[in-house]
């Protein structure tokens, strides 16, 4: 590839990495002779991660803009707003890992503000769902330089920060946010600017910035449990998704306790002070 053909950008990148499957694959090294026990092996391993990509881009692409400031404009003044599209979002696989970003360039009829509000709604509906149906992950989100070799194989800084967020910062279910996506969202919310598009970017911001939180540890995270995501579901199904995650939080608490598993008891303890801190 010449230096000619490389294109790079800044890009978001979440990492997503569905814990416990490693352990569910060493159980086979090989496949079966049994065909019906063979396509359970997959479907229990790929099967999770493809469930895992549909949920997530579903999440994506359901956005919609939660800011009164687009529904309380004029209609002669929504006219001259740009395109709300958020960037194409692409996947990049990691055996038990996924990888998903979006282009944070300034493209005719995309939005790098609205790809970062999917990213980060996207991922910390995921997080909850799976602690719901007692399937653990972690994501880590960060921005960051990026090179798309090819469709769907990307390189850069934002691909190993976001690496680095989920693998060494996360340590338990949750979604770790990176400083550099919190400084752009903080630039655009404080922006002075007036244009209709910079108004729109500065009120998305601070609708991104309203879905995170500091947690125990200092990190920061998706408030997936917090006020801003309960106001933008349907209140009782999400109460009701918020209860079987802390049950389950409740059960791998005690599992890994009396297992006298201290580091993994530790980390759900950790979970469970978040939850709890959540009106539920």
């Amino acid at each position: 590839m010449t230096d000619d053909q490389l294109y790079a950008s800044n890009y978001a990148v979440a990492f997503v990495d569905l814990l416990g499957q490693r352990e569910e694959m060493r159980q086979y090294r090989i496949l079966p002779d049994d065909k019906a026990k063979a396509m359970r092996v997959i479907k229990d391993s790929v099967g999770k991660i493809v469930g895992m990509h549909d949920l997530f881009k579903r999440f994506y692409d359901s956005f919609e803009a939660t800011s009164t400031f687009f529904d309380n404009l004029p209609s002669e003044l929504k006219a001259q707003l740009p395109s709300m599209n958020r960037g194409e979002l692409r996947t990049q696989r990691f055996s038990d890992g996924l990888v998903l970003y979006a282009s944070l360039a300034e493209i005719p009829n995309q939005s790098p503000i609205n790809s970062l509000y999917g990213l980060l709604s996207a991922a910390g509906s995921l997080v909850l769902i799976h602690l719901a149906g007692k399937s653990p992950l972690r994501v880590g989100i960060e921005i960051g330089w990026g090179v798309e070799l090819r469709p769907g194989e990307l390189y850069g800084a934002a691909l190993a920060h976001a690496y680095e967020l989920e693998s060494q910062v996360a340590q338990w279910p949750r979604v770790v946010v990176g400083k550099d996506l919190v400084d752009y969202l903080e630039v655009s919310s404080n922006s002075e600017e007036n244009s209709i598009n910079d108004k729109y970017r500065r009120a998305m911001a601070q609708v991104c910035l309203s879905y995170l939180a500091e947690d125990l540890d200092g990190s920061t995270i998706v408030d997936f449990a917090g006020p801003t995501f309960l106001k933008n579901a349907s209140e009782v199904q999400h109460r009701e998704t918020l209860a079987k995650a802390k049950h389950y939080v409740d059960e791998q608490l005690e599992k890994w306790s009396a297992q006298g598993n201290a580091s993994l008891a530790g980390r759900y303890q950790c979970l469970r002070h978040y939850l709890n801190t959540r009106a539920l």
